[in-house]
């Protein structure tokens, strides 16, 4: 696992992560995660390239993000990234009585 975090005036504003897959067929496939505050998804972007090269000079070739459909900044940095949709799974998350949708994409490196 690598992580990075971004900071500005002493507050860390986002936070990424990517972890290899355990199993031998996987080790060139990560997962990667970020957070963000609010308003400052240029960095999350700058972070996510980061971990991107990163991963590369690690010997990841292949790197997967999900989340909540509902989460749209997150997906839009992620696009924005060069990531691209490869699936969504219906009814995947539930609060209460209602169903939010996960997507899936990947960058291949």
């Amino acid at each position: 696992m690598y992580a990075l975090c971004c900071e500005t005036s002493g507050k860390i504003i986002a936070v990424g992560e990517i972890e290899r897959k355990q199993r031998w067929i996987e080790k060139h496939v990560a997962e990667i995660r970020f957070g963000v505050i609010p308003s400052n998804e240029d960095s999350a972007f700058e972070l996510v390239k980061k971990l991107e090269e990163i991963a590369k000079n690690n010997g990841i070739e292949v790197l997967f993000y999900f989340h909540l459909t509902t989460q749209k900044n997150g997906i839009k940095i992620m696009r924005k990234a060069g990531f691209t949709d490869v699936g969504i799974i219906r009814k995947y998350y539930k609060r209460g009585q209602e169903y939010i949708d996960r997507v899936y994409l990947q960058k291949v490196l």
